[in-house]
């Protein structure tokens, strides 16, 4: 191969002395320090570009998403109990109901009402009422399998879904829960 000399910035000019030309004044300088600079430079440029890509353009998609899924959160959940509310669990009960008759399976869907609640609010206030509500989805919560649904129907009625579940199945999850809740002391 032959050498490809670098590229040259020249420049030159006559010396001139009381109007005569006396000599020539020449400059040769390398363009290769400053194609490196400029490859750097540019380089630099596309990094920074891309940041400022990700900064304007990702970052917020990111959050948008992120605020989406949480306004679907808080759209499906109480927000009292944290449990589905009935719109979440009303989707969900139909979900269920298609699978279990696709599927010739068993779904139990087991009502929940808390028993002289009234007398609770109207006794201790609503704040007192609130807290046995939030206690009481609690205890159902961490009473059920990972499979079953619960959420607030509404007031103080609860709802369970339990997918593959005939009515005995239903019959000793709902005695359990009773059994807890009436053993509770809901006045620690």
């Amino acid at each position: 191969g032959v050498a490809v000399p670098p590229p040259v910035l020249s420049l030159s000019t006559d010396l001139m002395d009381a109007g005569l030309v006396v000599g020539r004044y020449e400059i040769h300088r390398s363009l290769r320090p400053l194609l490196g600079e400029s490859l750097l430079v540019g380089l630099f440029m596309v990094g920074v570009g891309i940041l400022l890509l990700l900064v304007l353009r990702i970052l917020p998609l990111r959050s948008l998403q992120r605020a989406e899924q949480e306004i679907h959160r808080l759209a499906a959940t109480d927000q009292l109990t944290g449990l589905a509310n009935r719109h979440a669990i009303g989707k969900q009960l139909k979900q269920e109901l298609g699978r279990a008759i696709r599927y010739g399976s068993n779904l139990s869907l087991i009502m929940i009402d808390v028993d002289h609640f009234k007398s609770i609010n109207d006794r201790h206030g609503h704040n007192v009422g609130d807290r046995v509500l939030t206690e009481v989805a609690g205890l159902i919560d961490i009473n059920i399998r990972a499979s079953d649904k619960a959420a607030r129907w509404g007031g103080e009625e609860f709802l369970i879904l339990a997918p593959e579940t005939d009515w005995k199945g239903a019959m000793e999850m709902a005695e359990k829960l009773c059994r807890e809740v009436s053993t509770r002391n809901f006045e620690d």
